[in-house]
């Protein structure tokens, strides 16, 4: 694989299938300096040898499209998943822009829909989807590359262990002095499921998170059947204010060696549970106006005191159901059994985390 400045090689670089050896040969050298730059971006970040900044700058790609590319390539990895096959200069057919914004717009239904069904199905049933005229269509390599890419997409997202979501908010279990008690969560983006979760008197964030890490370690023996992905690739935390909190926390992921991209959200309490939970799941509602201040918002206005006993009980057979129907809801699933290493470093991280001064 070539260095950074040097000539872009003629042979297909290592890591690449011999299958794209055909279409490597067909590509200017701009496209060819490109897709090597981007290799070897992805690869060694993936591989903790670069850090994620200079994996930026030889890429080429903004953040978001990097973490885009990467696990594009991570699912399929050949020349097409780096998206590097443009500015050839060659002449080419114009693409309809309204043609192909209604493609993509129902291809995620189409690919939900009908998983198992064919690449050449797929495309069939999106091009009759969005009602284009035969005239205006892109051709078939770029109607595969459609459903290709939402394909990756999927894969991508529906792996345990992708991304993180750390996340409190009030409920609606009141304390003995009307407070309600607050809930913390370790969240699966991919999957929604609620790897730990806590609860505590007050929003404490430290022990709320390292109580919801602990509960999640008892429950890794109830997760076996997920599809792990081989990486962490982002995690991100909601932290309140507490820049204290956070800068602790970034410290400790450094010196852990988690090589996720850790992000700390400003107040927005309850967000992530709510976008991947729901605002009710089981017993357990949640009431994010009042996680600082107010009292609890009970079912019923019945404001007798849970204890946190009680409390902690109510909401671990919450997230035992709310499991049960997402591990139901996905179904059978085969791939990499074993959580991946970043995201155990990080839940064992947080798990020790030691109280601020």
């Amino acid at each position: 694989m070539p260095k950074e400045g040097s000539e872009p090689c003629s042979g297909l670089p290592h890591g690449l299938p011999a299958s794209d050896r055909p279409l490597w040969e067909t590509m200017t050298e701009l496209q060819r300096s490109k897709a090597s730059s981007r290799l070897r971006a992805i690869t060694e970040w993936q591989a903790g040898l670069m850090p994620l900044a200079e994996a930026l700058r030889i890429s080429g790609l903004s953040r978001t499209r990097f973490y885009t590319v990467a696990a594009q390539f991570r699912a399929s990895p050949t020349l097409g998943s780096l998206g590097a096959l443009v500015g050839s200069g060659a002449a080419r057919p114009r693409l309809d822009p309204d043609a192909v914004n209604a493609l993509q717009k129902v291809v995620s239904g189409v690919v939900a829909n009908n998983r198992g069904t064919s690449i050449s199905g797929l495309v069939r049933l999106m091009v009759e989807a969005a009602q284009v005229d035969e005239t205006r269509l892109p051709g078939s390599t770029k109607l595969r590359r459609i459903v290709e890419a939402e394909l990756r997409r999927v894969d991508a997202t529906g792996e345990a262990g992708h991304a993180l979501k750390m996340d409190f908010t009030a409920i609606n279990l009141p304390q003995a002095d009307s407070r309600p008690h607050i809930m913390f969560a370790l969240l699966d983006e991919g999957t929604r499921i609620i790897l730990g979760a806590s609860v505590e008197p007050v929003p404490a964030l430290v022990a709320g998170y390292r109580s919801a890490a602990r509960n999640a370690r008892e429950r890794l023996a109830d997760l076996h059947d997920l599809r792990w992905s081989d990486r962490l690739m982002r995690a991100e935390i909601t932290v309140d204010e507490n820049k204290q909190l956070a800068a602790l926390l970034r410290s400790l992921v450094v010196e852990g060696g988690v090589h996720a991209s850790v992000q700390f959200a400003p107040t927005r309490y309850g967000r992530y549970i709510r976008r991947l939970v729901g605002e009710r799941f089981g017993r357990i509602e949640i009431t994010p106006l009042r996680t600082m201040k107010g009292e609890a918002v009970p079912d019923n206005g019945e404001m007798r005191p849970w204890s946190p006993e009680a409390a902690a009980g109510a909401l671990n057979q919450a997230v035992d159901e709310h499991n049960r129907q997402v591990l139901a809801e996905l179904g059978p699933m085969q791939g990499r059994s074993v959580m991946p290493d970043d995201l155990a470093q990080l839940i064992e991280i947080l798990s020790t985390t030691p109280d601020l001064d």
